[in-house]
């Protein structure tokens, strides 16, 4: 179970995105910075991505699909790297992402706020496959055709938390999990809960065929 004590230490983490290169640092606030073009920030490493042209001749020369399923296909991926040697790589993308989208979907950092309670972040509990367990992860979902960022994350927390919020921020940039992996990348959308709104007493869930939820709550710093 993730302690009040993990979930703060990921929330300061997340707060702060520094760059290998000189410049100003990156800060995940509402306020705005300068975001590059063709530049994605990763939250598996904390470091941001730079761009193919700021390192050299690094490109992509191929790409061909080696396997392809409803939800992910995987590519094989022939690229040549900054020192100019022509390598391969297996990558995984998704199916589902909306032409000229440079989002899959979307996940929230989404806080609870009660009269004579504490803040509370709210968490969902799920079974994954691929890791043959449960795990307790932001609400997250994806970016349907001609949806905007804002909407589709009060969508997608009503949809699994039942939860009805309003949008306080937006990650200025898109944020990809698993760089090394695969292509995926979302905007983090922070959004509050009015936990004495009627709407909110007694949420329920609005769940599709996949997915099975739980919401858990840890500490706000």
């Amino acid at each position: 179970m993730l302690r009040p004590c993990a979930v703060r230490w990921l929330l300061r983490r997340n707060r702060k995105f520094r760059q290998r290169s000189e410049g100003p640092r990156v800060v995940f606030t509402s306020t705005p910075f300068r975001c590059e073009p063709n530049v994605r920030y990763s939250l598996g490493p904390l470091w941001k991505m730079e761009s193919s042209t700021s390192m050299g001749s690094a490109k992509i020369t191929s790409e061909q699909v080696a396997w392809t399923g409803k939800w992910l296909r995987v590519d094989n991926t022939t690229y040549v790297d900054p020192k100019g040697i022509q390598r391969s790589w297996e990558s995984v993308k998704r199916t589902t992402r909306i032409p000229q989208s440079t989002i899959d979907g979307v996940q929230m950092i989404a806080v609870l706020k009660r009269t004579q309670h504490d803040d509370c972040l709210v968490l969902v509990k799920q079974f994954r496959p691929p890791l043959g367990c449960y795990t307790l992860e932001f609400p997250a979902g994806l970016l349907n055709s001609g949806e905007s960022v804002e909407s589709a994350a009060l969508r997608e927390l009503q949809e699994e938390t039942g939860f009805v919020a309003e949008v306080t921020s937006v990650s200025p940039a898109a944020l990809c999990l698993e760089p090394g992996i695969c292509s995926s990348a979302d905007k983090i959308v922070c959004v509050l809960i009015n936990g004495d709104d009627p709407a909110n007493i007694r949420p329920q869930q609005q769940l599709g065929e996949v997915a099975v939820c739980g919401c858990r709550a840890g500490s706000h710093p």
